[in-house]
């Protein structure tokens, strides 16, 4: 027996160990910053790939079998990306919901100290699972009502299969399974599904089953929502359910569709409530109440409501709805980066259902927003751990001066300046939480508050924080208990996620810059104050090359001009005047569209510069053509420098083509006139000085007016017979011209009438 008991204990402290190990979580140590600036971390989807960012070039050379040891065990390759990212590429999906434990061999690829040969860490994949949301029936465009669709929408928590995601959902209508129809978005998240075709019987009411099982995504979700199929004969409202985001209001759905044009007002009343907005749309009417509602409302639909088909609802139907208040949410105003103040630094966002938001400020140091801006636009957040900090962490209450009704959608402003002292030249990234003890949104349970710890940062941060060791930055926030199939509930901790949260980049500065850069790589900046628009003079433009090395530096002149002849290609412009500071990046990446501008002008050719005009637009043939051309050259112009001038018809016939030396100031009458016969489209006039040559199209068209009076010569005493085989039609433009050799198409639409005789009303 006691030979027994000692392995047994043994064992039992090996498993509890083992169990004990498994559990602990990875750190990394912060000295492996010097080797690796980031590495996968956190939460990420089950077909991410494991990546780990060198801080300097590696060899291409390099060996990468077995540079990564995962637990649980996962299969796939590792491959060098640009000299810097090992990639391991999982040869399947990653199991979701599971944490793994990594070891990434650092001693195969650089020479380290041998306490540092391999880098520990970890990273959890999503939980899979899925929500299904049934939109209800709707019916097809047009007055053929005999038959309906179905639409809904499945949501996954990770990216899915499609394959297995069209397996979840079966409809069955009357007994009779069908088909359905699937759409994917690109991110393979959200899928919408339909059912065509759901035939109405002619006087009874059917039912549609929609049934759905998780078992092909491994997911213990399953569910079914039973739907009435309204009969032909019948007009009824399906149903009416309150929308709360993101505007609330009620739709009403109707088993066919509206007449557009009726008048529904007093034909839809609720109560404690006025000023109702309504809308028609398709089988679905809109109730938007005047104010945002909440509580129990009760809402009458009146017998009156008219179909497409002329069909009236027969009865008053009575509904009661209940409203909650507004589900907690932030939202941002505007758009672009820079503020132009400098005493304080006003980021304004509006707010619903909150008394108070966490503030978190991540400073992208002065220093530092070059390196920034060679992953980054100004409102990027890329790489934002290698040079920036979280630097303010804590609550704002949302407090005014004026009465608040916090049921409604309110706009707050927070001065930044109040928080931290703002770096001049430094970019801030602001983001804005709320959590579950902020919320106004009435609950039946009490909840625990949690609060927000008050901390200086500059004085009282721990020694050693998530930022001084490699890896990504995130601001995914996920709370503790978090639940997805409870993401949408106001009343659980789940619903206070980084799906909820915003966030944006904010700058201070007073300079306003413009660049501009020509062919011959002549590159024009125009610097002005923001808050008076007033150029500005004496500002130092320093351009820097991609490896952020000085190449160039001007100033603005008294008109807040500069321009400079590049020698090499320029990324980024850092303008500073004073503690002002501005900066630009010089890629043709980031430069504007020259599609959203016209941008053709007149090319210069050998110091000439030329332009032809007209004193109109458009001409008719046989009309006096009144072209000039204005001539500009270095020097001043001969009264006698000729310049050859031609006119070219459409199809590319030169018509005209003379010597015109008579000039003033360099200004040139072209006076031309077309034959009556000319065709018609676009023709060109040219103008060659020397060997340079300046084009204009000339549009040449007949003119007509586009309105016309037409009578149709029906006759107002009798019907018309089989006699009757013509009808006399006559039209004219509306300045009074007859409208000579136009075709005229007439169309008879014969619609059923009741014969009735008045000395015989029961003559059928």
């Amino acid at each position: 027996m006691k030979q027994l008991i000692l392995p047994l204990i043994i064992v039992f402290l090996v498993i509890t160990s083992c169990s004990e190990n498994e559990k602990k979580p990875v750190s990394t140590d912060m000295a492996y910053s010097r080797y690796i600036q980031a590495f996968t971390s956190g939460i990420v989807s089950s077909e991410s790939t494991i990546s780990v960012y060198m801080a300097q070039p590696v060899d291409s050379a390099v060996n990468t079998t077995n540079l990564f040891q995962f637990k649980p065990e996962i299969k796939g390759k590792t491959v060098l990306v640009g000299g810097r990212v090992f990639e391991f590429r999982p040869a399947e999906p990653l199991q979701s919901g599971t944490n793994y434990k990594a070891e990434f061999d650092l001693g195969k690829v650089l020479k380290v100290d041998s306490k540092y040969q391999k880098m520990p860490f970890e990273f959890s994949t999503v939980q899979q699972t899925f929500s299904v949301t049934v939109e209800g029936l709707k019916n097809y465009e047009g007055l053929n009502s005999s038959e309906m669709q179905l639409t809904g929408y499945l949501l996954t928590a990770d990216v899915a299969n499609i394959e297995s995601v069209e397996k979840i959902v079966t409809v069955t209508a009357n007994g009779k399974d069908l088909p359905v129809l699937w759409s994917h978005d690109s991110n393979r998240r959200k899928h919408f599904f339909t059912v065509d075709s759901i035939a109405r019987m002619q006087d009874d009411a059917g039912k549609v089953l929609i049934k759905w099982n998780g078992s092909p995504l491994d997911a213990d979700v399953s569910g079914s929502k039973e739907l009435e199929i309204p009969a032909l004969n019948t007009f009824k409202i399906l149903d009416a359910t309150v929308i709360q985001q993101p505007e609330q209001y009620v739709s009403v759905r109707f088993s066919d569709p509206l007449l557009k044009t009726q008048d529904l007002d007093g034909l839809i009343e609720m109560d404690n409530t006025k000023d109702l907005r309504l809308e028609i749309d398709g089988n679905v009417v809109k109730v938007w109440p005047g104010k945002r509602a909440s509580g129990a409302r009760t809402m009458n639909v009146y017998q009156g409501i008219k179909s497409a088909n002329y069909a009236r609802l027969k009865e008053r139907e009575t509904f009661i709805l209940e409203f909650t208040n507004a589900e907690p949410a932030v939202r941002l105003i505007g758009k672009g980066v820079i503020v132009p103040q400098t005493d304080h630094l006003d980021f304004p966002f509006e707010a619903i259902s909150l008394n108070a938001v966490d503030v978190r400020l991540v400073e992208v140091f002065k220093k530092n927003v070059a390196q920034f801006l060679q992953e980054n636009r100004l409102n990027g957040n890329s790489d934002l751990k290698r040079v920036g900090r979280l630097v303010y962490e804590g609550k704002v209450d949302l407090i005014t001066d004026n009465p608040v009704n916090y049921n409604e959608w309110n706009t707050f402003k927070i001065d930044l300046a109040k928080l931290v002292k703002i770096e001049q030249g430094a970019i801030y990234r602001v983001e804005l939480r709320f959590r579950k003890d902020y919320s106004l949104y009435v609950c039946a349970e009490d909840s625990t508050k949690e609060k927000m710890p008050e901390i200086d940062l500059a004085t009282k941060e721990e020694y050693k924080t998530e930022w001084d060791s490699p890896g990504w930055y995130s601001s995914y926030y996920y709370p503790k208990g978090y639940n997805w199939q409870e993401r949408d509930n106001p009343c659980d901790v789940s619903y206070y996620n980084s799906d909820r949260f915003v966030s944006r980049n904010i700058m201070a500065s007073q300079l306003g810059i413009v660049a501009k850069e020509g062919r011959d790589h002549r590159m024009l900046f125009a610097v002005s104050n923001l808050v008076s628009t007033n150029p500005e003079s004496g500002v130092d433009l320093q351009l820097y090359n991609f490896q952020n090395q000085l190449i160039e530096t001007i100033k603005t002149d008294a008109e807040g001009f500069a321009e400079v002849d590049l020698k090499k290609k320029p990324f980024l412009l850092v303008a500073q005047k004073g503690n002002q500071f501005g900066y630009l990046r010089l890629d043709d990446g980031t430069s504007l569209s020259v599609s959203n501008f016209n941008v053709a002008g007149q090319e210069i050719t050998e110091g000439l510069k030329g332009f032809i005009y007209g004193e109109r637009d458009v001409w008719r043939p046989g009309d006096t053509l009144f072209l000039n051309f204005i001539l500009e050259t270095a020097s001043n112009i001969a009264e006698n420098h000729p310049v050859i001038f031609s006119l070219v018809n459409p199809k590319e016939q030169v018509v005209e083509r003379r010597v015109v030396t008579n000039n003033e100031n360099g200004f040139y009458l072209l006076t031309t006139q077309t034959k009556k016969d000319a065709p018609t489209g676009n023709w060109r006039a040219e103008v060659q000085v020397g060997n340079s040559i300046f084009t204009k199209r000339v549009k040449i068209e007949t003119i007509k007016p586009n309105r016309l009076k037409i009578e149709l010569g029906l006759p107002k005493d009798k019907l018309l017979g089989t006699d009757d085989k013509s009808l006399p039609i006559t039209a004219s433009w509306l300045h009074g011209s007859p409208a000579k050799s136009l075709k005229a198409k007439v169309e008879v639409l014969f619609t059923k009438g009741a014969t009735k005789f008045s000395n015989f009303q029961n003559y059928t």
